[in-house]
């Protein structure tokens, strides 16, 4: 193409003799410039295309680390909410409702009060992005926000938990004597925090019985305070879980966005 003005630009000038070295070099110069300007594009083009291809790969590996994220914190959701109605059910437990209580539905809801359900799930896509210096590829504003409230509302709820579980240490100690020793422990390893009619339990068989548990809660004064804070704090739990779960859906329909706004054929993977 260069080549093909050149030819031109020579005869042009060739026609006037004495301005032909002036507009060969200004020609020369004219054609310099021009390459140059289509060789930038070329490269500009070029690397706006590798980081849009860079950009398409974090936001797939966002969206497979927040749709995990979503699952698990979901998965949580419904734990949290289980160990808080069995927190209750012992709260609320007196003459009148021991009546229509099923013993080991009891003594699931004793033992697992005390539990703790810890997780923790962050995004390692987006520590690598952080870690490389790639994070202003991501120049959406809503999703950099999005993901920021997401982790200063996870170590907010951690560090709440922290200083919650010693109401659960409490109530632990109150209230382990009230099963026996290897019911506890079958209890905590084969209950999959599901509900006392669970195929697992079909072979078990509790000794300790209502009578006994309702005679040795009577016997715990302070009992009642410990067990409201372990109820309230799990209830706040609650709370800031179903805004997690909020915020990981709202992050996975910006990252979609994102996704369908580059157009790259294979994004709706």
């Amino acid at each position: 193409m260069i080549g093909f003005f050149r030819k031109i630009r020579k005869k042009l000038a060739d026609d006037n003799k004495p301005l032909k070295y002036m507009r060969y070099a200004i020609g020369e110069i004219v054609l310099v410039v021009i390459g140059i300007l289509i060789a930038l594009s070329i490269n500009n083009w070029n690397e706006d295309r590798k980081d849009k291809e860079l950009y398409y790969s974090y936001l797939i590996r966002l969206k497979e680390d927040f749709t995990e994220m979503l699952n698990s914190t979901k998965e949580a959701q419904i734990i949290e909410k289980r160990l808080v109605e069995l927190g209750e059910m012992v709260l609320n437990f007196d003459e009148e409702t021991a009546k229509d209580i099923n013993p080991l539905q009891f003594a699931i809801a004793l033992d697992y009060t005390a539990g703790r359900h810890f997780y923790k799930k962050s995004s390692q896509t987006w520590a690598d992005l952080i870690s490389t210096g790639n994070l202003n590829l991501l120049d959406n504003k809503d999703l950099r926000n999005q993901i920021g409230a997401y982790n200063s509302l996870i170590d907010q709820r951690h560090f709440q938990i922290e200083e919650w579980f010693a109401f659960k240490v409490k109530y632990r100690d109150l209230t382990r004597h009230i099963l026996r020793p290897e019911e506890r422990l079958y209890l905590t390893e084969d209950w999959p925090y599901g509900n006392f009619e669970d195929p697992a339990f079909e072979d078990f068989k509790l000794q300790t019985t209502l009578d006994e548990m309702k005679s040795k809660l009577k016997a715990i004064p302070e009992l009642k305070g410990v067990l409201t804070d372990v109820v309230l704090t799990r209830n706040i739990t609650v709370s800031m879980i179903n805004n997690e779960v909020k915020l990981l859906s709202s992050i996975l329909m910006t990252i979609n966005d994102e996704i369908s706004k580059l157009g790259f054929k294979n994004s709706s993977k």
